[in-house]
Formats: structure tokens, sequence, C-alpha cells
């Protein structure tokens, strides 16, 4: 099994290169399984961006783009053995490519020197563990921890087969309402998670430690956690804005 430093769907950030002098710019998605030119136009203005798309072995990619300033853009699509290029109409498009392992598409304006984007594709040959953030729904409440998987950007045939809580849950508390500490709540019970679109409910006893999920659960849509670790002074306080990090084993069906 291989390990993979992706914090999937954490921020939605372009990744076109430019200056204010620059007269060229580009940006792409890179979609997984086969779309038309139409939905790639509406992905296009619609979609998130996330820093990579995963997809299983023999499966399409579409490369949807849109750019200005030159007539045509630059493609090159590079795996760990080879490059493949392509020179395409800038205005938009689309292109099917079917990788057989990670690769890396650079799309540019034709003599371009500041404007450039680069997708990532994620071809699943083994199972591969990603990292996923999780922000609460409710922070004034500290409700439940929420991530999302978007299903433009990964295929349907993924399935989540293992999940790690890679954090612990820590409070500041003052046992004598003077002196202040730092504390590490007291687990198990640690988190009750669920998988929304197939109503899946588990459990996660142990920060760091990994759990098999039971039966075959997609990847996608949204996942759910809650709090149950005891803590000194009561509930688990949280942190508002805070940053939770899950580990997920993702396999081929």
């Amino acid at each position: 099994m291989k390990n993979a430093t992706f914090a999937l769907f954490a921020v939605v950030a372009s990744l076109a290169l430019s200056s204010g002098c620059c007269k060229q710019s580009v940006f792409a998605r890179a979609v997984a399984g086969h779309v038309s030119e139409d939905q790639c136009r509406k992905i296009l203005d619609s979609a998130g961006d996330p820093p990579v798309s995963i997809i299983c072995p023999g499966e399409e990619i579409t490369l949807c783009w849109r750019a200005s300033g030159a007539s045509t853009v630059d493609i090159v699509a590079t795996d760990m053995n080879n490059s493949q290029s392509f020179t395409q109409p800038a205005t938009s498009g689309v292109l099917y490519l079917q990788p057989k392992s990670d690769t890396s598409i650079d799309i540019t304006p034709t003599g371009s020197t500041c404007a450039k984007t680069t997708k990532k594709v994620n071809v699943l040959n083994q199972p591969e563990v990603a990292t996923f953030d999780a922000r609460w729904h409710d922070g004034n409440k500290c409700d439940y921890m929420t991530y999302s998987v978007d299903p433009l950007f990964i295929s349907s045939s993924v399935l989540a087969s293992f999940d790690t809580a890679l954090w612990q849950p820590i409070i500041s508390y003052s046992p004598d309402g003077q002196t202040e500490q730092t504390v590490v709540c007291t687990t198990p019970p640690f988190l009750t998670g669920q998988h929304v679109d197939d109503l899946y409910g588990f459990k996660l006893d142990t920060p760091f430690v990994t759990q098999m999920l039971q039966g075959t659960h997609k990847a996608d849509g949204e996942w759910r956690y809650a709090v149950l670790a005891k803590c000194p002074s009561g509930p688990f306080v949280c942190n508002a804005a805070g940053v939770y990090q899950f580990a997920m084993t993702l396999q081929c069906k």
C-alpha cells in the first residue's frame, strides 16, 4: 500500500501563474470520467479546484480548459515513463486522456512565459492513503466536523476501506481556576463517523489508530465526525476555526 500525501479538497485555489503585466491567462480542471464540452464549460464556471483528481486504471480523465492571450495552448502530460504533447485551440476545449499511472498535466498558452496551470491525476494501481481536512459544521456549537469529496474529481469506482484520525482531542483546562494546563481528553470513545450518502455509521475509538470500514463505500460524498471523548471540564471544547486531518485508504473496486 502506498502513502499519498495529498490534502484533498481542503483549499480551493488557482494554480495559474501570472503577474500584473501578463497578457495571457489559463485555468483548467481535470474531471474524472468522460464529460462533454458543454459540461466542461459549466464545470469551469462553478466547480472547485482540488489539488489532485483520482481515477482507477483504464479510466478516462477529461481535461477542460479556458485560456486567453494566445491562439493555441500547449499541453504536456507526463507520467513516470514518458510524456505526451498536444497543441489545442486556446479559447476553450476538452482533451480526453487515459493515464496509466500518476500524471502531471501542464497547460500553457503557446509562447507564454507567465501563464501556466498544472493538473495532477492520481491513478490507483494499488491502495493508497490520502489525507482530508475536516472543519466544524458549526464551530460555535462544536456539533460535528465534516469534509466532502467532490464526485467530479474522483471516480465512482474508488472505495474508502480504512479511516484514521490524525489528531488528538486536546483542550486547555484550569483545574483550580487559576493555572491553565493543556490536557488530552480520554479515549475511547473518540469519534462517531458517518458517510452521509449511504447512511453508513462507524466509530474511531482512538487517535492515530486505523479502523477498517465494514462493507463497500464509495469515497465521494460527505463524511462527518462527532467527538465523544471525555474531557476533565466536560464536553470537548473545539477550536471553531480548527482544521482536523483524517487519513483514508482508497482503493478501486
